[in-house]
């Protein structure tokens, strides 16, 4: 049995966990958006390092996170977006850590962290309960 074929039930899984986050997105009047990902400045925290390339002479990096542009989007006038997307740190890989993951965030405007942390409780309780049809969940180290 080849590895991928190991894979097929997390592919799927994963698969509905995506369309389930869209689903619940879509839902709540969220308007999904695509920011870019090579990105001029790759943020400010000091701590987390970026990939860097360079285009026409101009150093530029993998975005870290999509918060930048989202927020400019916010500012914008947009006011309730999220993005599921890829993104990159440039640090040692290990059990932990892969240099490439996917990450969602999402931003209202008008909102305090209460709203989110209430957006979150009916995330996870709707992919529970769409694809594991139960409402209590256990977290194994």
């Amino acid at each position: 049995m080849s590895s991928l074929s190991n894979k097929k039930p997390t592919l799927h899984l994963r698969a509905q966990i995506v369309k389930g986050i869209r689903s619940f997105f879509d839902q709540h009047a969220f308007l999904e958006v695509d920011t870019p990902i090579v990105v001029q400045s790759p943020g400010m925290e000091p701590h987390i390092d970026a990939f860097e390339t360079t285009f026409e002479n101009q150093t530029l990096y993998l975005h870290t996170s999509p918060e930048y542009a989202m927020k400019r989007l916010l500012c914008a006038g947009y006011e309730r977006i999220y993005q599921l997307c890829k993104t990159f740190r440039n640090e040692p890989t290990s059990k932990m850590h892969n240099p490439e993951f996917t990450m969602l965030e999402w931003y209202r405007a008008h909102a305090d962290y209460t709203h989110i942390m209430h957006d979150t409780e009916q995330l996870v309780a709707s992919l529970a309960q769409n694809l594991l049809d139960t409402s209590i969940l256990q977290y194994n180290n």
